[in-house]
């Protein structure tokens, strides 16, 4: 897989990534621990730059700005959920015995 790190060179396309990443860490802060706004934002930067063909699309194209925002945040949902999923099931072995005391 190769990058195209001149993409976030494009204005606006870096603040997408850090817009989106701060929205998805917002979303799932309940989770502690899981979701940490500079790992997601380093995520989002990689996503766009493996995907600058996207990118370039998405900025020269009529949904602009906005579109890659949408298709950005729909990326990092997508590789937050599943995380988010499997820790909401889990439980702690404190937690569990703190419970049946």
């Amino acid at each position: 897989m190769s990058a195209d790190w001149t993409v976030l060179e494009i204005p606006g396309v870096e603040g997408v990534a850090r817009k989106a990443a701060a929205k998805v860490a917002s979303d799932y802060e309940s989770v502690s621990g899981l979701v940490d706004k500079d790992d997601l934002h380093q995520e989002a930067l990689i996503l766009l730059a493996t995907h600058g063909e996207r990118v370039r699309r998405y900025v020269e194209g009529p949904d602009g700005l906005g579109g890659l925002y949408h298709d950005l945040l729909m990326d990092l949902i997508n590789k937050v959920t599943p995380l988010a999923k499997r820790a909401i099931r889990t439980h702690s072995y404190e937690a569990v015995r703190e419970a049946s005391e």
